[in-house]
């Protein structure tokens, strides 16, 4: 696998601003899933930017549409292709400019455009600004899931 050396500096910036958008949630796992989905079946990140620095980004994902399992324990299943917000990140110098809600609008249209009537998205209950904008665009809560860790 080789990448460009302005790619690294890309992720490099994308994942400094995911660290300090989530720094007060302390989402562990999301620092590998920036790394996984390069290459996952998804879009290039739609990016907001400022004077030519980046500001936050918007990653989408199709789901289904092909036969596939969530782990090596799970058997193989199959499903209509769903869209997925799959991570959004702003730097929180931007807080509260509508930045987050460009850029999920925009991620919105971009699965619409591939024909995807269903998106879904992963919220933490704690995150109250970002379960807040998804509200508002009309997202409606479907289900939960429950993280548990032993220690700190």
């Amino acid at each position: 696998f080789e990448t460009a050396d302005n790619e690294i500096d890309v992720l490099n910036t994308q994942l400094a601003i995911l660290n300090r958008a989530f720094e007060m949630l302390k989402h562990g796992n999301i620092w590998d899933n920036l790394y996984h989905l390069n290459g996952a079946p998804t879009s290039e990140p739609f990016v907001a930017e400022d004077k030519g620095e980046l500001i936050g980004f918007c990653w989408t994902k199709i789901h289904g549409a092909h036969t596939h399992s969530h782990s090596d324990q799970d058997d193989d299943h199959g499903h209509d292709a769903l869209g997925e917000i799959y991570v959004l990140a702003v730097n929180p110098d931007y807080k509260g400019q509508g930045v987050g809600r460009d850029l999920t609008i925009t991620g919105l249209n971009y699965l619409k455009y591939q024909g995807l009537n269903n998106v879904m998205l992963y919220v933490g209950v704690e995150n109250k600004p970002a379960f807040n904008l998804y509200k508002s665009l009309g997202f409606n809560e479907f289900g939960s899931d429950v993280m548990y860790r032993v220690g700190k």
